[in-house]
């Protein structure tokens, strides 16, 4: 018969061979093995490497959408997820600003960028610009304003909290117009050595419509 013990204490053994108790550990941590004659124990769980949902916005008939909740902290790098967005304008490219200042003001210039796109139909194109007023997630073809022309992407922002010049990588894919399903990657920096704290997004002309939504997630630091 084994004696009673301490709810949540495993039972193992000694390096007699005798029955022994493993400590309760904290909420959240795992079960670590510590090798061959010793008792394993109850630690932290490893960090880095998991993405984190920061906020969610809801698309409404607003200029711009922004997401102050960068925290350096806590995470290395950002991804922005843009689900079936649509511009209230006819036209129009989706973009992307920083700010070094919580989002008290957003940089208007010193974007660098390149895009390529390809439709349904094969076709190809290239854009970009040594020095505009934003960051275009797709540069040759606009996107369209009707409610089944949405526009998607998945945006990687990398380490803005360093003091280098802030880059990103999307993937977008959208319909123009005419109906015609495009898809692109495009790669940008912000020329400027800065700690970057928060992003904006909005059209180059217009407002968003009630379609869709953007998330912002993050992913932790190593340890």
């Amino acid at each position: 018969k084994m004696a009673g013990g301490t709810d949540g204490n495993l039972i193992s053994y000694d390096t007699n061979g005798d029955v022994a108790a493993v400590a309760t550990g904290d909420s959240g941590q795992i079960l670590t093995s510590n090798g061959a004659g010793a008792a394993p124990t109850f630690q932290a769980a490893a960090g880095g490497g998991a993405w984190t949902l920061l906020a969610t916005t809801n698309a409404s008939n607003v200029a711009s959408i922004a997401f102050t909740e960068l925290d350096s902290s806590a995470y290395d790098t950002y991804m922005v997820v843009i689900e079936n967005v649509t511009p209230a304008g006819f036209e129009v490219f989706l973009t992307m600003r920083t700010s070094t200042d919580g989002g008290s003001t957003y940089d208007n210039s010193g974007y660098r960028w390149n895009c390529q796109e390809n439709h349904d139909g094969a076709s190809s194109y290239n854009s970009g610009s040594t020095s505009d007023s934003e960051f275009q997630l797709h540069g040759t073809t606009e996107a369209g304003d009707a409610a089944e022309e949405t526009f998607s992407s998945t945006i990687i922002i990398s380490r803005p909290q360093d003091t280098t010049n802030t880059t990103f990588i999307a993937n977008s894919v959208w319909l123009d117009k005419n109906g015609v399903c495009y898809a692109g990657r495009a790669g940008g920096v912000r020329v400027s050595a800065a700690d970057v704290d928060a992003i904006q997004f909005l059209w180059t002309s217009g407002n968003f419509t009630t379609t869709g939504s953007l998330k912002l997630l993050g992913l932790t630091n190593a340890v």
